[in-house]
């Protein structure tokens, strides 16, 4: 059996040369994405803050955004557990996998989200026909799922303050409009489609032999493979600078 990710299928919708770089070839970038970085310990805190009722603080930013949802998230709902990995069957030869961050009491999933611009109805519409919700729903047979979004501070540090002073203005920075959480719905017809649709891409995952660059997607969100995109020759034994293999 094939595992196969959600990421690994939107990775083979955006981009297949991304694809063919990450999970053909197996390269991975040493300098993670800063946003990445921040997206990683804030899902440590919230992880922690739902699994104990505390989450410490590490003198980041990401102490005001872990803040902001203990004070704006975290009372509206009865969050069950955090962090469950998942692996369902897709047909006879891959299986579905991936990671939900939390479950509600009723067992909705739960998924955290980090972003840079104010999480309004725009950017909420956007998040609610990702991939991830359907592929959450069909690992857990729900059709809801729960999306908190919490916007990255904005503010920049003054000359006059310390990074204290500077930390305590961002959780200072924080009213409910910079974070929010909301329901995503799906059909049964709906899911069924999607199901369908990762059945097909995972079997053309099998069969692609061809992997072109979509230059769009990378003018949109960038690409950690922007420095060998045009010139990595797998047949070399050596790994390019900055990168090492996973597999």
């Amino acid at each position: 059996m094939t595992d196969i990710s959600v990421t690994r299928i939107k990775s083979f919708k955006q981009c297949l040369r991304e694809y063919e770089l990450r999970y053909v070839h197996g390269l991975q970038s040493l300098k993670p994405p800063t946003a990445l970085v921040v997206g990683k310990s804030y899902h440590q805190k919230i992880d922690d803050l739902i699994k104990t009722g505390s989450f410490e603080d590490t003198g980041a930013k990401t102490d005001a955004m872990a803040n902001a949802f203990k004070e704006f998230i975290y009372p509206k709902f009865n969050f069950k557990c955090s962090e469950q990995e998942f692996s369902v069957p897709l047909d006879d030869t891959h299986n579905l996998i991936g990671r939900i961050d939390a479950f509600l009491e009723d067992g909705t999933p739960v998924e955290h989200k980090t972003t840079g611009s104010k999480p309004d109805e725009i950017y909420q519409g956007k998040l609610a026909w990702d991939d991830q919700v359907a592929a959450y729903m069909i690992a857990t047979g729900t059709n809801k799922m729960l999306y908190t979004v919490c916007q990255k501070p904005t503010i920049r540090q003054k000359k006059t303050e310390t990074e204290q002073e500077y930390l305590e203005r961002c959780k200072e920075w924080y009213t409910p409009d910079k974070i929010k959480a909301f329901y995503v719905y799906r059909s049964p017809e709906e899911l069924q489609a999607k199901l369908e649709e990762f059945k097909a891409i995972a079997n053309e995952m099998d069969n692609r032999d061809l992997f072109y660059r979509n230059p769009d997607h990378c003018k949109i969100i960038g690409c950690p493979f922007e420095d060998i995109c045009l010139d990595y020759d797998p047949e070399l034994e050596e790994v390019p600078l900055g990168y090492e293999k996973r597999y």
